[in-house]
C-alpha cells in the first residue's frame, strides 16, 4: 500500500509512447537528453525511450539544479554535453536552474509544473508509439565523473557495453531468479544506472525506490 507499481507491459507500452513523442518534438538524434530528476518511475521511462532511438542521456545528479545549488556545476556540464532537450520531474523544484541562461531555448519535458512553451510528461504519452531502433555502437548515455581531479567529464556508455557490463555481473551469480531489490544509488553513476537499474531491468527483476 502506498507503493506506485509498474509492470514490464506497462513500462513497455509507455516508452514507446515517450519515444515517438520525442520523435516528433523533434529532438532525436546524436546531442542527449539532459536529465534534471531524481530516481523515479518516470524518470526511467523516459531514459528508456531516448536511449531506444539511439538518443543518448545524460542524467546529472540532482543537486546540481536544486534550489540553493551552485549553478556552475550545471553550465559546466551543459557546456560539456550539449544537449538537445531537457527531461524534469518538477519545473516548479528545479526552476532556477531551468530558468538559467545555459538552458535558454531548450525544449523542457516536465512531470510535473509545466511552464508556458514546455512539455508535459503526461501529454507526451498520449503520442503515437515508435519502436526501437538503436544499434550497439549507438551512444546510450554519458555519465559525468566525479570531479575529483578536476572539472567532471563525460564517460561514453554504449549500448554494446551497456550489454557486456549486464552480461558479466550477471555471470557472477548461480541464482536464475529474477532479483528483487531496494536501492537508491543516483542514476547519474554508473553504479545505480548500470549495473543495478539496468541489472534489474535486463533479468526481469524487481527495483523499489
Amino acid at each position: 500500500e502506498g507503493w506506485r507499481t509498474l509492470s514490464y507491459a506497462e513500462g513497455q507500452a509507455r516508452v514507446e509512447a515517450l519515444a515517438g513523442g520525442l520523435r516528433d518534438l523533434g529532438v532525436v538524434g546524436a546531442a542527449p537528453l539532459l536529465i534534471l530528476a531524481r530516481n523515479g518511475i518516470d524518470h526511467a521511462l523516459i531514459k528508456y525511450a531516448a536511449m531506444s532511438q539511439g538518443m543518448p542521456v545524460a542524467p546529472v545528479s540532482p543537486q546540481y539544479g536544486l534550489p540553493g545549488a551552485n549553478l556552475t556545476r550545471l553550465a559546466h556540464a551543459v557546456e560539456v554535453l550539449r544537449p538537445a532537450a531537457v527531461y524534469t520531474e518538477d519545473a516548479d523544484l528545479f526552476g532556477d536552474a531551468l530558468d538559467a541562461p545555459f538552458l535558454a531555448g531548450l525544449p523542457v519535458i516536465a512531470g510535473k509544473g509545466a511552464r508556458q512553451g514546455s512539455v508535459s510528461f503526461q501529454d507526451l504519452l498520449k503520442s503515437s508509439p515508435a519502436t526501437a531502433s538503436a544499434k550497439p555502437d549507438d551512444t546510450a548515455k554519458y555519465l559525468l565523473t566525479s570531479g575529483s581531479t578536476g572539472r567532471p567529464k563525460a564517460v561514453t556508455c554504449l549500448h554494446r557495453n551497456m550489454a557486456a557490463n549486464v552480461a558479466q555481473i550477471t555471470s557472477c551469480f548461480e541464482d536464475d531468479e529474477p532479483p528483487v531489490m531496494v536501492n537508491s544509488a543516483p542514476w547519474s553513476h554508473s553504479l545505480g544506472a548500470n549495473s543495478i537499474l539496468h541489472l534489474i531491468t535486463h533479468r526481469g527483476g524487481t527495483l523499489y525506490i
